[in-house]
């Protein structure tokens, strides 16, 4: 039997609680944890959970459904997007200039171009190998 997705957050992070969040869910879906149609807990019921504020909960939230990962019913339940529909929508408008910013940090600190590729496809690897393993 499959343990229900937790959404779990580090409060010595320097990443704020709403994007840990949000993140926390991104990997889900990613990782075939989250599928589409999965509920997720209220702002109220999660803050509880969490112990913290309600508003910082909402605040991931609304990152999550601007970037078409999830959305609300008319009943105000969240449910995961379906991949097709995060497809349509695209890649948050700051994912690229993340990616930028992590790539000139290891163009700067001396990486190759080929160095930095592997090590992306490394990357990209182990999320994959997660999702298999699930």
């Amino acid at each position: 039997m499959n343990q229900p997705f937790r959404i779990t957050i580090n409060l010595s992070s320097s990443t704020p609680i709403y994007r840990q969040i949000a993140d926390c869910v991104v990997s889900g879906i990613a990782t075939g944890k989250l599928k589409a149609g999965d509920t997720l807990p209220s702002s109220r019921q999660l803050a509880k959970l969490l112990g913290i504020n309600y508003h910082t909960i909402n605040k991931g939230y609304e990152v999550l459904i601007r970037g078409g990962y999830i959305f609300m019913d008319r009943r105000k339940r969240l449910f995961v997007s379906e991949k097709g529909k995060e497809k349509v929508k695209g890649l948050d408008p700051n994912w690229t200039e993340n990616m930028k910013k992590s790539l000139m940090e290891a163009l700067s600190k001396g990486l190759e171009g080929e160095e930095v590729l592997n090590k992306i496809a490394e990357i990209l690897d182990s999320v994959r190998e997660k999702e298999a393993d699930r």
